[in-house]
């Protein structure tokens, strides 16, 4: 079981959100509590465009993040990567390259999800499995992901995809193509 990282008691949001050191005390005591996964977005400030190139600023914070917060866990948990789709091409490929040696389960949208195109080439430039799939919502979005190699673990939204009978068919199609499920709830 995952859960994003919040602020631990104490600790003071607007902080938080920029501070690997608390990033990391926070996967540590969600880690103690039992959970095998951490899902952070460090690479914001995020916008309602998508497509940009991330600053150095932007990867050097990111890698700080997974630094320290791998650091912490160990291999006690996994780090989940999420990018809310904000990516270029090129700045998706730069930034995964930059995290892989942390190694995150899986690097979240780093493209508009709609671009298939660049979602498969960065899916084939970057060593992190690519998940994808909240914004998705027919069995014929995610057949086409799964043929174009763009997402190894896809991500349906359960209200959004047509709920547990369309998901239980999206989940057989995964199967056949050797990819995983983690549902977006």
């Amino acid at each position: 079981a995952y859960t994003y990282l919040y602020p631990l008691e104490g600790m003071k949001a607007a902080e938080f959100w920029v501070s690997p050191e608390m990033s990391a005390q926070s996967a540590a005591e969600a880690v103690s509590r039992g959970y095998t996964a951490v899902k952070f977005d460090p690479a914001g400030p995020y916008t309602i465009r998508g497509g940009h190139m991330p600053a150095m600023s932007d990867i050097s914070r990111s890698v700080a993040f997974c630094k320290a917060i791998r650091e912490a866990v160990g291999d006690r948990a996994d780090l989940l990567f999420g990018t809310h789709g904000q990516f270029s091409t090129a700045g998706a490929i730069r930034m995964g390259q930059a995290l892989e040696p942390y190694s995150p389960l899986w690097y979240e949208e780093p493209v508009p999800p709609d671009d298939l195109h660049s979602m498969t080439a960065v899916a084939r430039a970057v060593r992190i499995p690519v998940a994808a799939g909240e914004r998705l919502s027919t069995k014929a979005e995610f057949g086409a992901v799964l043929r174009a190699g763009a997402a190894e673990i896809l991500q349906p939204a359960l209200g959004r995809a047509g709920g547990i009978w369309e998901m239980k068919k999206i989940a057989a199609m995964a199967e056949v193509h050797n990819a995983q499920m983690a549902p977006h709830l």
